[in-house]
């Protein structure tokens, strides 16, 4: 290419490029042709690529030993009632645990330390409960957060309003906030009358005594929270206070260690008391109502699926390069009180319907995004490597999966502006493709 030709081509992409948001106006399939007639390459950018969404229900997600656990009910008027449980072992703090001489239990309490965060109404009572468990859990195994163990009997409970914020006071100490469910004096007795030389011996001997323990939230019909808790904090403990014939306020902690096998399993109840819209979209699968609107929710919830069903209608016999591919997603509500997820993701579906990653996520957060911008109230995720793949021919367009990321460890939801909606109108508030291409024409 000459000198002079080179110079104009550089300056021509440097000025799109800065145009990267403006409309496209033309009526074609993809955007606006500026080439000149007499050039074999031009720029292109365009922002109408037909899109098809809706929303669809994930069937689970992993959540092991995690760095926090969402315990708690809530209900959420679109989304209906939700709950998050925990499924974890116990183990002892020391090895040889003997209660002396003549053993009495006074009290036995579970105490969980809370992260501070929480997704709801702290102000909503609930009704927390503690099972014991008739199956062994290991750390070594997957879980998922459909799954389910064997339960024993219930062995404590409280009715409270979660204060994730106020600290309380142990043994002249101010320490940081802490859910405590008194357990049953049953339970307490099994464990002060175990046998030192076996069941409280070791660990391993321990976890056969005692498989673990879940807990729970009754479900709620209003209000209510999904509280953040620490548990392998060393204020996430198992205190069981007794006295013997040598002293008459002695304390044993049990503790949750990093060790711990642990699982979340979330309950979504079938959505029973969700949206008449959102059943009729997401449960009875009518997906054109992802026109005007979409559903995404953490904690195993809800993704949206999305479709590109014109990928090569607008191709023809010309080489398309994708400069940028930029995916903007726009939230419905920025003002609700049911906060949008901090950050979303994107899997592209496979051949055989399972989901991986697309090539622009090994570039990194900064050039992925996916983040929530609060003053936009949208997120915006970069496809261009993904996308230039669809069009070579290199992966097959199946579609792909919106996703809140980090969705075992929060409850957020969001309401999406859908892929078509009919109050669209100026503001181009939907999910939309920005595009900026080169063609070369043969």
């Amino acid at each position: 290419m000459p000198m002079n030709r080179r110079l104009q081509y550089f300056f021509m992409m440097l000025f799109f490029t800065a145009l990267f948001f403006s409309c496209d106006k033309d009526p074609s399939p993809i955007g606006l042709d500026l080439q000149p007639d007499e050039d074999k390459l031009g720029v292109f950018i365009s922002d109408t690529t037909t899109l098809f969404a809706h929303s669809v229900l994930i069937d689970s997600i992993r959540t092991d030993e995690t760095s926090i656990s969402l315990l708690g009910s809530y209900y959420d008027p679109v989304f209906g009632s939700s709950t998050a449980s925990i499924y974890t072992q116990i183990r002892l703090s020391t090895t040889s645990v003997n209660f002396g001489e003549n053993p009495q239990l006074d009290s036995i309490v579970l105490w969980l330390d809370y992260t501070g965060d929480y997704y709801g109404d702290t102000t909503y009572p609930q009704m927390f409960r503690v099972y014991r468990l008739n199956e062994s859990i290991y750390v070594d195994t997957d879980y998922y957060s459909n799954q389910y163990k064997e339960l024993g009997d219930e062995i404590g409970n409280i009715l409270t309003a979660p204060s994730p914020h106020d600290s309380i006071t142990f043994e002249d100490q101010r320490l940081k906030a802490q859910l405590r469910i008194p357990l049953t004096t049953e339970f307490g007795e099994s464990i002060i009358n175990a046998s030192p030389e076996d069941d409280l011996s070791s660990n391993d001997n321990f976890l056969e005594f005692l498989k673990g323990i879940y807990i729970t939230s009754d479900k709620v019909q209003w209000g209510g929270a999904i509280l953040n808790f620490d548990l392998p904090s060393p204020y996430s403990r198992l205190l069981i206070y007794y006295s013997n014939d040598e002293d008459d306020s002695l304390l044993y902690s049990f503790i949750i260690s990093a060790a711990n096998a642990r699982f979340m399993h979330f309950e979504h109840y079938g959505y029973q008391n969700a949206g008449a819209l959102f059943k009729q979209q997401v449960i009875d699968g009518n997906a054109s109502l992802g026109n005007e609107q979409v559903y995404l929710q953490a904690m195993a919830g809800v993704k949206i699926k999305l479709e590109v069903p014109y990928l090569f209608d607008w191709v023809e016999e010309n080489k398309i390069i994708i400069n940028e591919a930029l995916l903007v997603i726009d939230n419905m509500d920025p003002e609700s009180d049911y906060k949008a997820p901090p950050s979303i993701t994107l899997l592209k579906i496979n051949d055989d319907g399972t989901s991986g990653y697309i090539p622009d996520q090994f570039e990194g957060a900064n050039y992925f995004g996916g983040g929530y911008d609060d003053n936009s109230g949208e997120y915006s995720l970069r496809i261009s490597r993904y996308f230039q793949q669809l069009l070579d021919g290199s992966i097959d367009n199946n579609g792909m999966y919106l996703i809140a990321a980090g969705a075992s460890l929060m409850a957020n939801r969001a309401v999406i502006v859908g892929s078509n909606p009919a109050a669209a109108g100026d503001n181009n508030m939907k999910i939309r493709l920005k595009l900026i291409y080169t063609k070369e024409e043969n």
